[in-house]
C-alpha cells in the first residue's frame, strides 16, 4: 500500500479523528485516523510506514526557524522541525528510513490582499527537509487559492481532502 490522495465535497468521517493543530503532529499506527481542518497557507506534512502501518501528521505554520533552537519542543511550528521530529517517532516506533514516503496538501496563497509567498516557502522547506532525509514525496495537493480539509486514514494510506472553495479538485499523485 501506499498513500493516496483523494478529493472529496466534505469530509464527514470526523468521529474519533485524531485531530492535528497548528504546531502540532501526531505518529500513531493501526486503524487511526488523523485530522487537520482549515489549512490555508499553512502545510500538512503526512508520513506513512506502510510495511508497519504507522502514520503521522504535521500542521506547520512557516517554513523554518531563523534562528539556533534550544530545544525541538520550540520549533513545533516551522515545517522544516516537525518533519525530523515526527522521523526520529517513526524511528522510535520501529520505522526504517527507506520505507518511508510522505504526502504534502497545502500551502495555499489565501489573502490576495498580502504580497506574501509563505504557503509557498512552506512547501518548499518541507520538500527539502523531507529530500535531505531521503523520503520521496509521492503525493502532493499544493498551492492554489482554496483552503483544506484533511483526514488520513493510517490503515490503508488513504488521505481525504476537502476544500474550502470548492472550485475544482486539484489531487495529483
Amino acid at each position: 500500500m501506499s498513500l493516496k490522495l483523494l478529493a472529496v465535497n466534505r469530509i464527514t468521517d470526523r468521529l474519533n479523528c485524531l485531530s492535528v493543530n497548528i504546531g502540532e503532529y501526531c505518529v500513531s499506527y493501526g486503524n487511526v485516523k488523523i485530522a487537520t481542518w482549515g489549512l490555508g497557507s499553512c502545510v500538512a506534512i503526512i508520513l506513512y510506514d506502510s510495511i508497519r502501518l504507522i502514520g503521522g501528521l504535521a500542521h506547520a505554520l512557516l517554513p523554518q526557524p531563523s534562528y539556533p533552537l534550544r530545544r525541538m519542543s520550540e520549533g513545533k511550528k516551522y515545517a522544516s522541525v516537525l518533519v525530523d521530529l515526527m522521523v526520529k517517532k517513526f524511528m522510535a516506533l520501529g520505522s526504517e528510513l527507506k520505507d518511508l514516503e510522505a504526502a504534502l496538501i497545502g500551502g495555499a496563497h489565501i489573502l490576495s490582499i498580502l504580497d506574501s509567498n509563505i504557503g509557498e516557502r512552506n512547501v518548499i522547506a518541507a520538500k527539502k527537509r523531507l529530500k535531505e532525509w531521503g523520503i520521496k514525496v509521492v503525493a502532493q495537493d499544493i498551492g492554489g487559492r482554496s483552503g483544506r480539509n484533511v483526514l488520513f486514514y493510517v490503515n490503508n494510506g488513504h488521505i481525504l481532502v476537502s476544500y474550502t472553495l470548492r472550485r475544482g479538485f486539484r489531487c495529483r499523485t
